[in-house]
C-alpha cells in the first residue's frame, strides 16, 4: 500500500506563504540587479537597516504592502499584485 502524506490545511498555508514570501523576494533581488540598487543603497533610501533589508531579500521577514511598495519606489519601479486560481474555479455559479 503506497504511504501519503497528509498536510494539514494550516501548514500547506504556511507553506503557501513562504514560497510567495521567497518569489517576492527573488522578483526584487531581480529588479534591484537590473537596476544597479545594492542592499547598502535601498537600506539607505528607505531609512532601514542593511540586515532589515538582507531578511526581506531572503525571503525570512514577513514585510507589509507598504514596504513592498516602498522598495518598488527606491528602486524606481510600481508594484503590481495579481490572482489566480490554482485548482480550478472555486466560485459557484449560479
Amino acid at each position: 500500500m503506497e504511504e501519503r502524506t497528509i498536510i494539514s490545511q494550516a501548514d500547506e498555508g504556511a507553506v503557501i506563504k513562504e514560497n510567495l514570501r521567497k518569489s517576492v523576494s527573488d522578483d526584487i533581488n531581480n529588479a534591484m540587479y537590473e537596476k544597479g540598487v545594492s542592499k547598502a543603497d535601498l537600506a539607505r533610501t528607505m531609512g532601514t537597516s542593511r540586515s532589515n533589508i538582507t531578511q526581506i531579500l531572503k525571503g525570512d521577514r514577513n514585510f507589509t504592502i507598504d514596504t513592498l511598495c516602498d522598495i518598488a519606489h527606491a528602486i524606481g519601479m510600481s508594484v503590481k499584485i495579481s490572482f489566480k486560481n490554482e485548482h480550478g474555479s472555486r466560485r459557484k455559479k449560479d
